[in-house]
């Protein structure tokens, strides 16, 4: 846990740095390991210029390794350095190959770089997205800046400007990464339940609840951004699709009525659930799902 860190800079912004920067230091420091294994086991006729071209890598990433422990100390956290650490934390395998020919470890290590490449960039995003929503909540999107990004998260203004041109398409990252986390959430849901019946109410429950924790907090410029766009559209597209055949499935099953449409009986689930965005207590949220699912159930004949 952070208690002090650089000027400047908040202590949970120093802790999501600090763990940022440690999964990191595993992946160079396993990094290391592997290039020194590969440096003792290359055989075969080009050998020398393998065994070589290796020792300068090893010294380049063991600088990294150095100088990525030293920036987490100085924000104030424990560099944990230690086999077990790294062999605990990690969630990558280990390398495999043992002693073989030069081409067989330079195919290997082509697929190791850009593994660590790969996670070194998505750290960067990840970093980046997360910093701009907590500092957006707190100031409104009018009062973030690219220059207050890069010192939140630590990252150089240059190395931001290649991830995104500006705090719009940072936002808007983070609230695809959430749209989409939802629509994880639902289909976890319906995979869960058995019936058509009982899939319809899991899935029609989980929206809700997802709309309950999405009640609005940001400001109007904000909400404009987040709410605009081909990707909103697609999503909503998504859902009522989604909906729509949940709803013909339970149709089918004699659950739910045939004499509407299953698309718009979709829109009306939506638009009546859309009230969970007021209701942040769970017993409320399943009382307006309770309430929702008449409207869905088959006409009584009288």
């Amino acid at each position: 846990m952070v208690t002090y860190t650089v000027p400047g800079l908040k202590t949970d912004s120093a802790e999501r740095v600090v763990k940022l920067l440690q999964d990191r230091l595993n992946s160079l420091s396993d990094l290391a390991l592997t290039l020194k294994h590969v440096h003792w086991n290359v055989t075969g006729p080009n050998f020398i210029a393998v065994h070589t071209m290796l020792d300068p890598q090893v010294d380049a990433v063991r600088a990294m390794v150095d100088e990525t422990a030293e920036r987490i100390a100085a924000l104030g956290g424990s560099p944990v350095g230690t086999p077990g650490a790294l062999v605990k934390q990690r969630d990558w395998d280990d390398y495999s190959i043992g002693r073989a020919d030069a081409i067989a470890h330079l195919g290997a290590l082509d697929v190791v770089y850009a593994g660590i490449i790969e996670a070194h960039r998505d750290a960067v995003r990840e970093a980046t997205i997360e910093a701009t929503a907590a500092l957006v909540a707190e100031h409104g999107i009018a009062g973030v800046t690219m220059s207050q990004i890069a010192k939140d998260t630590g990252i150089g203004r240059a190395t931001l400007y290649k991830y995104f041109p500006d705090v719009e398409s940072i936002l808007r990252a983070w609230h695809e990464r959430r749209i989409d986390h939802h629509l994880a959430e639902l289909l976890e849901a319906r995979d869960r339940a058995t019936g058509a019946d009982e899939r319809l109410k899991a899935v029609l429950t989980a929206y809700a609840r997802a709309v309950s924790h999405a009640r609005p907090a940001h400001d109007s410029d904000t909400a404009a951004i987040l709410h605009g766009g081909e990707h909103m559209a697609a999503a909503h597209q998504h859902l009522r699709e989604f909906l729509r055949e949940l709803i013909a499935d339970a149709a089918a099953a004699g659950s739910a009525r045939q004499d509407i449409p299953a698309d718009e009986l979709a829109y009306y689930c939506l638009h009546a659930l859309a009230a969970a965005a007021y209701l942040p207590d769970p017993a409320a949220i399943d009382r307006l799902v309770q309430a929702t699912l008449p409207g869905l159930r088959p006409a009584v004949q009288e």
